[in-house]
């Protein structure tokens, strides 16, 4: 959580500040990126990256305009990696 900078839900479901993952593949996959540095444990691969958080299949599914709706504002915020968090 110390790395998002910013966050929406592109989904028809619930508030758009609601990006609460109700699978946890994509909080996981957040995790192993970005976890922060720790003398013990595990430290994410980039643990001073920042990161923006679109959520775009809720647990009722998905949509393609969901999907396309969030790769465009991440582009509009000009991030350097998109990773689909859901597979």
């Amino acid at each position: 959580k110390d790395r998002i900078i910013d966050y929406k839900n592109f989904t028809f479901n619930g508030d758009k500040n609601d990006v609460t993952d109700t699978k946890g593949h994509g909080t996981h996959v957040a995790g192993i990126i970005a976890g922060n540095r720790v003398k013990e444990g595990v430290t994410g691969v980039a643990p001073d990256c920042e990161l923006i958080i679109c959520k775009v299949i809720s647990s009722h599914g998905g949509f393609d305009e969901d999907i396309i709706e969030g790769l465009e504002y991440a582009i509009s915020k000009n991030v350097d990696i998109i990773k689909n968090g859901e597979v």
